[in-house]
This record gives structure tokens, sequence and C-alpha cells, in this order.
């Protein structure tokens, strides 16, 4: 029974240090990644992107997603772990020839705070919502004190039934493809009556 404890933690150990290089040299092809997508400018094309930072990781035109309007690059940083919810990417958005919009997309949670998320994009948003909700309770939380809190809600046509509605940017796992919402619902006093995140 010892020597089958002994090689059970031995095996933990060995998963524990492989975890650790792993998440090393991802921080460190991270910050490279990083790095290197300052180079990128509105206005670009798409092969002075590529001549930067490379061939994407995947793009939207490959899954069909209305190419003649709308393209964009994926590139992660590695290694990638398909078992881990969030990974970290430089998204580079075009209209559809010219980059209109780069956003570096940690996969760590950003600390929230209220200036930041009131000018961040619905993608940085959802690195933040983890912390937002550790830090606030929101079911004590008047409909004043939210949009204070959080600025004025997003305009979509999903969630009607909702009071206020935020955009989160992409669902936080490798194939993710719809988008996460933080949607809060009001009582008849204005008090936050109920509130979770949805996907569209």
């Amino acid at each position: 029974i010892l020597i089958i404890l002994s090689i059970i933690c031995l095996i933990f150990v060995l998963m524990f240090l492989v975890l650790r290089f792993i998440n090393m040299i991802h921080n460190i092809n991270w910050s490279q990644l990083s790095s290197q997508s300052e180079e990128i400018t509105i206005g670009m094309t798409k092969n002075e992107v590529i001549g930067i930072m490379g061939k994407p990781d995947s793009r939207a035109a490959s899954m069909r997603i209305n190419p003649q309007e709308w393209d964009a690059f994926w590139y992660w940083a590695k290694p990638h772990m398909f078992f881990t919810s969030k990974k970290s990417e430089i998204f580079v958005e075009f209209d559809p020839e010219k980059v209109r919009f780069v956003e570096k997309q940690p996969g760590f949670q950003i600390s929230f705070s209220s200036e930041d998320w009131k000018k961040s994009t619905s993608a940085r948003r959802g690195y933040m919502i983890d912390n937002l909700l550790e830090k606030y309770c929101l079911n004590k939380m008047s409909k004043e004190k939210i949009i204070e809190l959080l600025g004025p809600p997003d305009k979509t046509n999903y969630f009607n039934e909702w009071n206020l509605v935020y955009c989160l940017g992409r669902e936080k796992y490798i194939f993710g493809i719809d988008n996460d919402w933080l949607v809060i619902d009001f009582s008849d006093s204005e008090m936050v009556r109920e509130f979770k995140i949805v996907t569209d």
C-alpha cells in the first residue's frame, strides 16, 4: 500500500511540475505575441498583418462567417491545453480587407474597475466578469447603482425579457463561437431581482 501511495504522490508531483513548465512557456510565448501585436495598426492589410504575426491559428473566413463582409484572425499563445477554459490570444478584425480592430485577450482574469469596464471592448469585459462578481454583490444593488458601476447597457435584439444586458465577448473555451452576456432583471422597486451569464 505504501508503495502504491508513493507512486500516486510521485505522479501528482510530476503532473504539477509539467503544468508549471507548460504555464511558464505559455507566458513567455504570450509576452512575445503581445509585443509583436503592438506593430499592428488600424488600416493595415491582411498580408501586412501576416507579415508581422505569421499565419493565423484560426480565421473567420475559413469558417464561412460572412467572408465578404467580415473577417478576423486569431493568434493563440502556445502551448494551449484543450482542457483549459481560457486561452491567451490576439484578435484582429477586418472590414473585410483592412484592420479595423485589434484586441489582446489574455487567458487569465483581469481585475475589475468601473472605469476600465466602461471603456473596454466586450472581449476584455469577459476577462473581468469573474472579478466583478467577486468584488460586488449585484443582488443587493439598485438599478441606479448598477448603471453607475457598469455604464449604459449594450444594444441588442437578444434577451428582451431582461432589463439590462452587457456583452462579454466570445465564450471562453477553444471552440466558442457565440457570445456570453451578463443579463440583469429588476423588481418593481428597481432592485436587482436576478442576474446570470447567458449565451446568445
